[in-house]
């Protein structure tokens, strides 16, 4: 309930079933009396049921097709460069470059933790592994050859 005065200019204008902004919020008006407005701001579908028509489109059933869609779902790279190992209960996730430097990267591998842990019964323990490597210890690459006149060595004259 707010005061009809709060709607400004407006206060004569609505009716019951507008819909209205206030403080930034939408709402719609559900009854008008006593110089105040009672606004409702609750989605427009809340208390109500929701039919969906879904389509299933795959079915994940093996461990390693959950976990490779619980990876994509949550690291935004390349599928090729997302790699794992599972070695009975314990399950090795390579971690691509690319999202090394992610922000809340310790939260997004928590997330895949648990859906993983959710999903996948069998696995007890997962480890993540970050690798970085040394950018002025790695070789530089192979520049195209130059065209150099090539000099025969000058073999001294024996006499």
């Amino acid at each position: 309930m707010i005061p009809l005065r709060k709607l400004g200019d407006d206060a004569e204008k609505v009716s019951v079933g507008d819909t209205i902004e206030i403080d930034e919020r939408t709402g719609i008006i559900r009854f008008i009396g006593s110089g105040r407005v009672q606004v409702d701001f609750n989605h427009r579908f809340a208390g109500k049921t929701i039919l969906y028509d879904v389509n299933v489109i795959k079915s994940l059933n093996t461990d390693e097709e959950k976990i490779m869609g619980l990876l994509k779902r949550n690291i935004p790279v390349d599928d090729s460069k997302m790699k794992f190992e599972v070695k009975g209960s314990e399950l090795n996730v390579t971690m691509p470059d690319e999202i090394l430097m992610a922000e809340g990267l310790s939260t997004i591998k928590r997330i895949i933790a648990n859906d993983i842990f959710k999903f996948v019964n069998n696995l007890e323990k997962i480890n993540y592994i970050e690798t970085y490597n040394n950018k002025k210890a790695e070789k530089p690459e192979a520049k195209p050859a130059e065209a150099k006149s090539e000099e025969k060595p000058v073999q001294p004259k024996v006499a």
